[in-house]
């Protein structure tokens, strides 16, 4: 496939902003005023109460002063809807009524005109498809304000269903009516393509050979939304006052029937497993607050974002999958789960838990009364009217959330007092969840918390679980003590550049925290993370870090509140660098670089452990000893070697 060169893509973009005014884009999100030369307004992508973010018209740029995001028009796309680079472009292009170049849309190359033709038809198929779901959400809409049974339904749930402004404007919500091809023959009416609207699973062909029928019928309509605001699917719940004898067009009459609730199917625009509703309504709210709330059912969403919870999302028809997961991680970093209190609700709630576990999110688990819905808790569930003390009591309910793993391993520790055998079984299930913890410091951590609670060892958790704990004593040999205060012999104040480097790839994450697990696996053993850092203030904040994972959040969401948490100035600036970057600080390879120099070290410092400890073998005349030390420190010299090797420049 050909790929479009950089002048060509450079003259798209420049297309684009000719086109498009990145004011007009932007005020769709902010509200914004003119000031001096630019305009400014509210940061849609954190809280604030005063404005620091701006425009600028003639650059077509924008900033934000207080969390430092900027770029063009396309970084503004991609921010807001937390979208792919292509899938920016297209979501423009198709705003200014422009043909992305062949190149981009991977139409192929010039020489391949026949996958040119395929690709630009699929592309084709795509907007129609997106259309026709468009054209049958506003029918249902159009239905809705004409079926009297369905509006008191959805006021029963606490939303005014024909209001100007609210939440089923927002949701776009409607209803379809009892009969059996309503959507069908608008469809046909209209001249849609029916063969493509049965593909999206709006109407099906009738065996009886006598047209098409609709696939939704009877229920309370929720159009499901990608994160550009597109139709891709719908889901319904029945309407029981609607559900009545219908004529099948062959002299016989049937009762509507179906399941309370159902679902588009899978298309080639819509897969479920990647797909929340409500996410597009609650993206900006989500990153707001930099939490997720996820429940169940499209009411729970309505409910909760009604009460004023906006940053509330539901999978659709499906169980949590990897792929929500990374959706989610563009916009927010904890997510809060508030599924029902029955027996379902918490085996979806273990199921989401321990995906998150092995995809490195630690969930958070929130409890609903018994038998209480999330929006019954705000609006009362036979009239509909809002709870005098409703949004106090979701808001107590949410705050009140726990991580998902250490309620259960709670429980766990409760459930091992039975006896040996109940023990025994506590063990397994934890190290089970442990095994799964795709976090090595976070799982370390709740070994030795879990193995206290239960009273025996760390390793005796940890080999269950098949994982070696970083901090085993080595037999016959006195445990390295953490430096803390002063630095040891060898050490230095001075805060050299390597150490630098590895402190702005911890504070970035991302894909330096693969580079950074595999180097705390490689360090000597009693040694944590922290041990890369030399500079006494570094170390206390990275550890405290790594036995508290919280303090770089806080940090990241409020440092003007953290500040004071780090001693060292020179600390503070290098954390604050990494934090307000806009791109990676380093190159992965020079990250990679820096953390093995920094593990160099770490040997090179335990070797002076290992050496008293051989000197005081020779004082006490411990042959036996003394010959294992000797093993163990002509080892550790090669270890030494083996990552000093790599650096042949001084810092």
């Amino acid at each position: 496939m050909a790929r479009i060169s950089d002048s060509g893509l450079q003259s798209f973009k420049q297309e684009l902003r000719n086109r498009l005014s990145i004011l007009d884009v932007v005020g769709e999100h902010v509200v914004l005023r003119k000031s001096g030369a630019n305009h400014m307004g509210l940061c849609p992508f954190h809280s604030e109460r005063s404005p620091s973010f701006t425009v600028n018209e003639s650059k077509q740029m924008f900033h934000c002063f207080g969390c430092k995001k900027g770029g063009d028009l396309i970084t503004f796309v991609m921010e807001i809807h937390g979208l792919g680079f292509m899938e920016a472009l297209e979501e423009l292009a198709e705003r200014a009524k422009m043909a992305l170049p062949r190149e981009l849309a991977g139409a192929g190359s010039k020489d391949d005109p026949e996958r040119a033709k395929m690709r630009e038809e699929e592309r084709e198929k795509v907007q129609t498809a997106l259309k026709l779901n468009r054209f049958a959400a506003a029918f249902y809409r159009e239905r809705l304000s004409q079926i009297p049974e369905a509006q008191a339904y959805f006021r029963k749930r606490g939303i005014d269903p024909l209001a100007a402004q609210g939440i089923a404007r927002n949701f776009y919500l409607g209803a379809s009516p009892g009969g059996w091809d309503g959507l069908a023959r608008h469809l046909s009416q209209a001249k849609a393509p029916l063969g493509l609207a049965q593909e999206l699973g709006l109407i099906r062909s009738s065996q009886r050979g006598q047209g098409h029928f609709d696939m939704f019928r009877s229920r309370a309509m929720f159009p499901i939304l990608d994160l550009r605001g597109k139709v891709v699917a719908f889901g319904g719940r029945t309407i029981p006052e609607l559900s009545v004898a219908t004529s099948t067009g062959d002299g016989k009459e049937e009762k509507e029937a179906g399941p309370k609730y159902l679902n588009s199917s899978e298309s080639f625009v819509f897969r479920k497993g990647k797909v929340a509703y409500g996410l597009f309504q609650a993206q900006k709210h989500i990153r707001e607050s930099d939490e997720i709330i996820l429940v169940e059912g499209y009411f729970d969403v309505l409910g909760l974002h009604a009460g004023g919870f906006e940053n509330a999302v539901a999978t659709c028809g499906t169980a949590l999958t990897p792929d929500h997961l990374h959706v989610f991680k563009r916009l927010g970093s904890r997510v809060v789960l508030l599924f029902d209190s029955d027996r379902a609700g918490e085996e979806a709630t273990d199921r989401a838990m321990e995906l998150g576990l092995q995809h490195g999110w630690v969930l958070y688990g929130a409890t609903l009364p018994k038998g209480v819905d999330p929006d019954e808790v705000i609006f009362d569930r036979d009239t509909g009217a809002p709870l005098s003390d409703g949004r106090d009591r979701m808001r107590d309910i949410l705050k009140a959330s726990q991580p998902l793993i250490d309620v259960r391993m709670g429980e766990a520790v409760k459930a091992a007092s039975g006896g040996p055998e109940a023990l025994s079984l506590s063990i397994k299930k934890i190290a089970g969840w442990l095994k799964m913890f795709s976090d090595p410091v976070g799982r370390e951590v709740r070994i030795r918390s879990a193995s206290q609670a239960l009273g025996v060892e760390p390793r005796l958790l940890a080999s269950s679980a098949g994982i070696t704990l970083q901090a085993e004593s080595v037999r016959g040999r006195p445990q390295p003590k953490p430096m803390v205060g002063p630095p040891q012999a060898g050490s230095s104040l001075v805060w050299g550049k390597q150490e630098q480097v590895v402190l702005r790839g911890l504070v970035w994450g991302k894909e330096f925290s693969e580079v950074l697990a595999q180097g705390r696996a490689q360090l000597p053993p009693g040694m944590g993370i922290w041990e890369l850092f030399e500079h006494p203030e570094a170390r206390q904040w990275v550890e405290r870090v790594s036995i508290d994972p919280k303090v770089l959040e806080n940090f990241r969401s409020a440092p003007e509140t953290s500040i004071s948490e780090v001693g060292s100035r020179q600390v503070l600036t290098t954390i604050t660098e990494a934090l307000f970057c806009q791109e990676a600080p380093h190159r992965l390879e020079d990250f990679q670089r820096a953390v093995k120099r920094q593990i160099g070290r770490a040997w090179a410092r335990f070797s002076q452990h290992v050496k008293k400890s051989l000197a005081a073998a020779e004082a006490n005349q411990d042959a036996e000893l003394q010959a294992k030390l000797m093993q163990e420190y002509i080892d550790v010299q090669r270890k030494i070697k083996e990552f000093t090797s790599f650096y042949d420049e001084a810092e």
